[in-house]
């Protein structure tokens, strides 16, 4: 063999490593991308879940009641925390022989819109109970009837 026959069997070798170099380069990052898709496509279907959950959440009401100082006063609050309108809300006050609220408020509520707050005075004592159990109901925009049991801290005097 001469120089240049062995110049270029070394040039050919190099070539080859370089190849081969490159043929195991593509093959892991094949493997990755693999990977990634696999990845990508259960990501997609929890965001799916995630949405068509959001969905089905958006077109329910979500009624939030708590004791609040408002001015001089407390009172018991209805919120309606959600997107949707809540119908006929009403609440009850659960082994409570003394109710908190003075007066006697119209209820059922006919009608909450999104974001507004019913505020219905209510009285300090303090031999009340230190919670209340509270059961508020309403009805969705499908017609579903709600309800929500919620332990609300008495109010402080």
């Amino acid at each position: 063999m001469n120089g240049y026959q062995v110049l270029t069997l070394l040039v050919a070798i190099v070539a080859v490593i370089i190849a081969a170099v490159s043929f195991i380069k593509a093959g892991k990052i094949q493997k990755q991308q693999l990977r990634l898709n696999i990845l990508t496509e259960e990501l997609s279907k929890k965001q799916l879940n995630m949405i068509s959950k959001d969905e089905i959440l958006s077109n329910k009401a979500r009624v939030e009641v708590d004791f609040q100082p408002h001015r001089s006063h407390y009172h018991f609050t209805l919120t309606n925390a959600s997107r949707v309108v809540a119908r006929d809300v009403s609440y009850i006050f659960v082994d409570c022989p003394d109710n908190p609220i003075v007066g006697n408020p119209n209820l059922p509520l006919s009608i909450l819109q999104p974001g507004q707050t019913i505020r219905l005075l209510a009285a300090r004592d303090f031999q009340s109970p230190p919670k209340y159990k509270v059961e508020v109901f309403w009805v969705d925009p499908d017609g579903s009837e709600q309800k929500k049991n919620k332990h609300i801290n008495r109010i402080a005097a």
